[in-house]
């Protein structure tokens, strides 16, 4: 197992944040049966997240499966009339799945995670209660969801602690950019529209430092850009209860 103490010390700054779901990253480094319990092969990741590989599925086999699917449950994204779900109205339930975390190292990382969104006596407010883990590993977080600007789909998650996340609303995706410390994070959750029940939302973090490799800006015409590392990946497919 990995010893070094540099991805050890990410896992711990991470764990303290909003929207960061490193709990399993915690453990110590002589956690090595649970370290290999979550080391998934290729097919496992690719069933977690009812994935296929492209390169085994040929032109013909594509065809065939797109017309074999209902016509009233294929209402994906169509560009020329999208379908974008009302926020938060569409997007309450109770959502559950695992977060998959992938680092440099060849270890990936599973934490159980539930999402529950309902609405409460203000018309502005709606809970926000994210869960990592289960037993005595649970971790509860009563956030709240609340409306800052309608016209700008503006929202901010209360953390209840004094630490506000601005989010806004982008088609059907809810996002968050926020540095803690010097790292930035970009969170998003989407709601996916590959079915009329829209049961199915897509979470994904990233992170890393916000110092960035600086190249560029050598005339007017160049602009100066800033390229900032990645040190971690975190993905999740959370399905909504009936």
């Amino acid at each position: 197992m990995n010893t070094n103490k540099k991805p050890n010390l990410l896992y711990l700054l991470l764990f303290t944040l909003s929207f960061s779901f490193l709990i399993a990253s915690c453990h110590s480094p002589n956690s090595s049966a649970n370290d290999s319990a979550t080391i998934l092969d290729n097919d496992l990741i690719s069933n977690s997240f009812a994935e296929q590989d492209s390169t085994a599925i040929d032109t013909a086999t594509v065809a065939a499966q797109e017309a074999a699917k209902p016509e009233s449950s294929s209402v994906g994204i169509d560009p020329g009339n999208p379908i974008v779900y009302e926020f938060p109205e569409a997007w309450i339930g109770t959502w559950r799945g695992t977060v998959l975390t992938y680092t440099h190292t060849d270890s990936i990382r599973t934490t159980p995670m539930e999402l529950h969104i309902f609405a409460t006596d203000s018309t502005d407010r709606w809970t926000w209660t994210i869960i990592y883990g289960t037993g005595t590993e649970k971790d509860v977080r009563a956030y709240e969801l609340v409306l800052k600007d309608e016209e700008s789909k503006h929202y901010v998650i209360d953390e209840k602690n004094s630490i506000l996340i601005d989010s806004y609303v982008r088609g059907n995706s809810f996002c968050s950019r926020f540095a803690v410390g010097d790292y930035l994070l970009l969170c998003t959750y989407e709601l996916s529209t590959d079915n009329e029940a829209a049961n199915e939302m897509v979470f994904e973090i990233t992170s890393g430092k916000l110092e960035g490799n600086k190249s560029g800006g050598t005339s007017d015409n160049i602009p100066e850009v800033a390229a900032y590392p990645i040190s971690v990946f975190q993905k999740a497919k959370l399905y909504r209860e009936e």
